[in-house]
């Protein structure tokens, strides 16, 4: 018997797991209910086995819980959710060099719209240039896309080591794992990714048609900003304000969320009003630390001031004031 071989792993994987095609046939043949649509056995049994992929889905890459997790018809359309769901006219955004189309092609028509793009550099060797990529996340950026692994080279790109710089300035990140999902060990608390973008048909030896994308608790975080702004109005009235117009930052930033009117005062002397001082005491809390501490506040980066916060939940802003002192300690 004549046997091919798939040397095109980068484009789809194949043969396909064992068990794929039985399953998906004894969907077809035995289960055929909609989620979320009856409450008979067979929507039952389609749910459940939707939620089943959804928690091993978390469990497998490390996401923050299975309702986090959002099923789609695959990777670009993962990727072009978040891109257009986050970016706004004015936004920044930074890829590296070795981005797949599927992301520089909806930044080249968002450009067009108002989006700057900026290239973080590759050496000649396909590996990022960590340091010259810290020298452009600037005060404005408002997400990072990076793939994994370049679908071209195979470069896997430190994903950890530039998630790590993005949290510390509140810059959201997008991952697109499609070379590496299912293939290459992910964890996106570890790596500090905000979204993870994947597709069924590749490292997961899936059917084509079907990815996902699962999103941190940051990146769904905004009723956690207005209840602390409620919180705020209370205790100081018409001073406390949402704040969503700062440049490249507004209520699509992750985390960067809450401000204080400060009446009468420049906003280098913020930090030494009764409302900041508020926000320092109380904002984690609500899960939120400050994006930058004070002395990461320079003449060039007057965007980035210390009283402005990123959600990261209750759990790990408990522990940064505990023990990195991001934020000034209280208690409950």
């Amino acid at each position: 018997m004549k046997r091919t071989y798939q040397f095109d792993q980068a484009a789809t994987s194949f043969p396909k797991a064992e068990g794929v095609a039985e399953a998906m046939t004894e969907y077809l043949t035995q289960v055929g209910g909609n989620v979320g649509r009856g409450a008979y056995r067979s929507a039952c049994d389609a749910a459940e086995a939707v939620l089943e992929v959804r928690e091993r889905l978390c469990t497998l890459l490390g996401g923050p819980a299975p309702q986090n997790v959002i099923l789609t018809p695959g990777c670009t359309y993962s990727l072009n959710f978040v891109l257009k769901g986050l970016l706004r006219p004015g936004d920044r955004v930074a890829v590296s060099g070795l981005e797949h189309n599927a992301v520089l092609r909806p930044l080249r028509q968002m450009e067009a719209r108002g989006v700057t793009v900026d290239c973080l550099p590759c050496r000649a060797t396909g590996e990022l240039d960590l340091a010259a990529a810290e020298r452009r996340l600037t005060p404005d950026t408002r997400l990072v896309v990076l793939t994994h692994a370049s679908n071209v080279c195979g470069t896997l790109l430190p994903v950890a080591e530039v998630g790590a710089l993005c949290r510390e300035r509140g810059i959201f990140l997008c991952v697109d794992a499609a070379q590496t999902a299912g293939s290459v060990p992910i964890h996106m608390g570890k790596m500090h990714i905000d979204a993870l973008a994947f597709p069924g048909h590749k490292g997961l030896l899936g059917p084509q048609g079907i990815g996902g994308l699962i999103v941190t608790e940051g990146y769904v975080s905004y009723p956690k900003q207005e209840e602390l702004y409620k919180q705020a109005k209370e205790q100081y009235g018409s001073s406390a304000i949402l704040y969503v117009d700062y440049p490249g930052h507004s209520e699509h930033q992750l985390g960067l969320a809450v401000d204080f009117a400060a009446t009468g005062k420049q906003s280098e002397d913020f930090s030494t009003t009764p409302q900041s001082q508020w926000l320092q005491e109380n904002a984690w809390r609500f899960g939120f630390v400050q994006s930058y501490t004070e002395d990461k506040v320079t003449e060039t980066n007057k965007l980035a001031r210390p009283e402005h916060y990123r959600y990261v939940g209750p759990a790990l802003a408990r522990q940064l004031v505990e023990e990195h002192h991001t934020l000034k300690e209280g208690t409950e």
